[in-house]
């Protein structure tokens, strides 16, 4: 009879621990009860919205991009982006604290990430700028230092001395402009289709 009785709490805790490992994949991989489709529709249509809230007189110059998808990808994966620099796309799970990079230690799988958090990602060409400049631009990621709304600048060699980029935005400038590198941020900073929280 004991053994019965054993038997029978083991076989309990044993499907409790069942139910709960279940419950716990629901919620990771389908939190919301929406497909996969039904999520991107809604990420292009809070994309198209905040594209549309934009003042496009008052940001001359951004171009906006399709959206080519939110996938994590594993670390190592080579992810071929349809815009230069890339503007969305498949994305590895980690990404980098908002600051000053090289571009050897920025991929572009770890920036889509950032610009899916909302950041904004600044390239910096810095052969073509001033010492001013590059002073200036290098208090915005001290200024913006959020997980969800940071500033990540990358040193890369380009045509363009400053190139700014947000999810499924990019504005390339011949110049530094303040007025318009503070437009685009306040524009798109804390945006992202992941946790907005501006």
């Amino acid at each position: 009879m004991k053994k019965k009785e054993a038997f029978q709490k083991m076989f309990t805790w044993i499907a409790a621990l069942g139910g709960v490992v279940v419950l716990a994949m629901l919620l990771i991989y389908a939190p919301n009860g929406k497909t996969e489709e039904e999520d991107s529709k809604i990420i292009n249509e809070k994309s198209t919205a905040a594209k549309e809230s934009v003042d496009m007189k008052k940001l001359e110059g951004v171009e906006f991009f399709p959206d080519e998808g939110q996938e994590h990808v594993p670390d190592e994966t080579r992810v071929i982006y349809k815009t230069s620099p890339p503007t969305s796309g498949r994305h590895y799970a980690r990404w980098l604290p908002p600051g000053m990079y090289e571009e050897d230690k920025a991929l572009p799988e770890l920036l889509v990430h950032n610009l899916e958090h909302g950041n904004v990602v600044i390239y910096v060409n810095r052969d073509q700028l001033s010492k001013d400049d590059l002073v200036a631009l290098q208090k915005l990621p001290l200024t913006y230092s959020g997980q969800w709304d940071g500033v990540v600048l990358v040193n890369q060699k380009g045509p363009f001395p400053i190139v700014l980029t947000a999810w499924r935005a990019k504005m390339a400038l011949k110049g530094y402009d303040g007025k318009k590198i503070d437009e685009f941020l306040d524009a798109f900073r804390g945006r992202g289709p992941e946790h907005p929280v501006r």
